[in-house]
């Protein structure tokens, strides 16, 4: 029976002067979103993680949890959002319109590792200096799926293999990061 989640990433490409944009406030909850929450929830349901009357916690400050809120919402799942305070009233009204539990927990603090997956690896470095800046003894971990090749071959494999830990990069300076490959099965 089709469902709301389905219209998920059936978003329209335009062209506007010359350039191309894709309109993915157009996805259900607003937002590109959508996609890693539905991605991410139906995953974890085909690998038998995530079980009817499990709940779903997400710390975010927006869009990935009311994303998430809404795949919960359609698909029957308790969802436990934990948001920081000082955001628009708005952002914790969209979570809740859609069944969550919303927490705010006051400032997100940096403690010991921030631990993300890594696509280009912009977000990580990025994320890693600010942490940094913050807490100089935090640990920057990038994670990449084995189904992906960014830090162990593609144009690093080009160029010479990646960089060992301590190393500087064209991205930035992550002197602790570490490497590792996941597997997703």
């Amino acid at each position: 029976m089709p469902t709301i989640l389905d219209a998920i990433g059936s978003t329209p490409l335009i062209q506007i002067d010359g350039i191309w944009i894709k309109l993915e406030f157009l996805n259900p909850s607003g937002s590109i979103k959508a996609r890693i929450a539905k991605y991410m929830i139906e995953r974890a349901e085909r690998e038998g993680l995530l079980k009817p009357g499990d709940t779903i916690v997400e710390a975010s400050s927006g869009n990935t949890g009311n994303a998430l809120s809404m795949v919960a919402a359609v698909k029957g799942y308790r969802m436990l959002v934990l948001m920081p305070s000082g955001l628009s009233r708005e952002r914790t009204a969209i979570s809740r319109a859609f069944g969550a539990e919303v927490h705010i927990i006051g400032d997100f603090h940096v403690t010991d590792a921030v631990v993300s997956g890594v696509g280009t690896g912009g977000t990580i470095i990025g994320v890693g200096q600010a942490f940094k800046a913050i807490n100089p003894l935090c640990k920057v971990v990038a994670l990449e799926p084995s189904e992906s090749c960014t830090i162990l071959c593609g144009e690093q494999r080009r160029n010479g293999p990646p960089p060992p830990p301590g190393a500087a990069t064209a991205e930035g300076d992550l002197t602790d990061a570490t490497r590792a490959r996941v597997s997703a099965r």
